[in-house]
């Protein structure tokens, strides 16, 4: 109620009991009498050390312009997120559809990938547990150029456009990071819309990445696949087979 989110749990009576009740009304008439109500709820819902909020909190803080944000925005976010889960071989979505939600992977594999001229499927990525998906698209009207897939049965996180923006539309500086986010992303191509918080990546040689690296690691991984993906769309429009030499300049 103190988030207008969903609820995350059931409460059963398994006897006779006696309970009191808090409407929503009476709640925002307190907290406009008593200043610092709201504060000490708040306060105490940080110190609620739920596993499945703080993998939330922990995905969404990976996310550039999430970075840095106000813990209670996060908290918000994180339980405004609906719970659902998805059985294998289900498209998410396809080409030509507008992002709409931001998806954080539970458990489960979801396969991003573009269709080649000749038909063949080309898989980009395969996103696992604590991979957020379309982070930056869904702020746009923008048709997605890809498709995402379940492999497996897939347990997700998703928040729609809306509610997101209704949440930072309480938070001045979290406004001004999505108003950079979306200047800077109309500047460049962002078909591949990943963010992994996976702490480690092997590298076909060497010592794997890890923690900070790891994440380096992944972003510009995610930036070499969506110059190559777009070199071939652009050459696609144009009826050209895209050369090797175009995606390296």
């Amino acid at each position: 109620m103190l988030l207008d989110s969903y609820r995350s749990a059931s409460v059963i009576s398994v006897n006779y009991c006696t309970l009191g009740k808090l409407t929503l009304e009476h709640l925002h008439a307190i907290c406009a009498q008593y200043n610092s109500f709201k504060r000490i709820l708040f306060n105490q819902l940080h110190l609620y050390k739920d596993n499945v909020h703080l993998f939330i909190v922990s995905a969404l803080a990976k996310v550039p312009y999430l970075k840095d944000c106000a813990p209670e925005t996060l908290m918000t976010i994180a339980y405004s997120m609906k719970n659902e889960n998805i059985e294998a071989d289900r498209l998410i979505f396809g080409p030509g559809e507008c992002s709409s939600c931001m998806f954080l992977i539970n458990t489960g594999v979801v396969e991003i990938s573009t269709k080649m001229d000749s038909g063949t499927e080309f898989v980009l990525e395969k996103a696992l547990r604590g991979t957020i998906i379309n982070a930056t698209s869904f702020l746009f009207e923008e048709p997605l150029e890809l498709s995402a897939k379940t492999v497996s049965r897939v347990n997700m996180y998703v928040i729609d456009k809306l509610k997101f923006l209704s949440i930072a539309g309480r938070d001045k500086d979290l406004l001004r990071k999505l108003e950079k986010e979306i200047n800077k992303q109309l500047e460049n191509v962002f078909l591949l819309d990943v963010t992994s918080v996976r702490e480690t990546i092997t590298m076909p040689h060497g010592k794997p990445l890890v923690g900070a690296q790891a994440l380096k690691g992944h972003t510009v991984s995610t930036i070499l696949k969506n110059t190559v993906i777009g070199v071939i769309l652009k050459n696609r429009e144009n009826r050209k087979v895209p050369k090797l030499q175009d995606i390296l300049r």
